[in-house]
């Protein structure tokens, strides 16, 4: 009698052993089938590279970027966003950190013209100088505007 249990709980663990099996090897070709493809990388044909040098108004500024606003005429601005690609050279600040909104600087930049495989033609900007020429303008609460009305 105890062989038969034996003999059969061993019967039992056989089959779920090769259950199991299968159900996994199902599961792993299910996973592989919908695995994504890596994107195909398109070719890029660098056509022109000029450096350019543009002033004008800090808008915005990150580790990876820096927006300047260069022109404003009858309301109209004009802005040019540059990557920031590790350590840009740096004159008149020490860091990146030290530029702040509305600062004036010159930025020197390599204006890039690429056209991909398909023939679109992109355009890509990275800094390669920034140059601090002088801070933003001091910000007047409006408390000090109302106590120097008064006559």
């Amino acid at each position: 009698m105890i062989a038969d249990i034996i003999k059969r709980i061993t019967q039992i663990g056989l089959v779920a052993v090769l259950v199991l099996g299968f159900v996994n090897s199902g599961f792993t070709q299910v996973s592989k089938e919908k695995k994504p493809e890596a994107p195909k990388e398109t070719k890029k044909n660098i056509i022109k590279t000029v450096s350019k040098e543009i002033a004008g108004e800090v808008t915005g500024i990150s580790k990876n970027f820096i927006a300047v606003a260069y022109k404003r005429e009858k309301g109209v601005e004009s802005e040019m966003t540059f990557a920031i690609e590790g350590i840009p050279n740096l004159e008149r600040i020490k860091n990146l950190e030290d530029i702040q909104l509305q600062d004036t600087v010159i930025v020197g930049y390599e204006e890039s013209t690429e056209i991909d495989e398909e023939g679109k033609e992109f355009t890509r900007r990275v800094a390669k100088t920034i140059k601090f020429v002088k801070p933003a303008p001091p910000v007047v609460p409006p408390q000090a505007w109302e106590e120097s009305t008064e006559p």
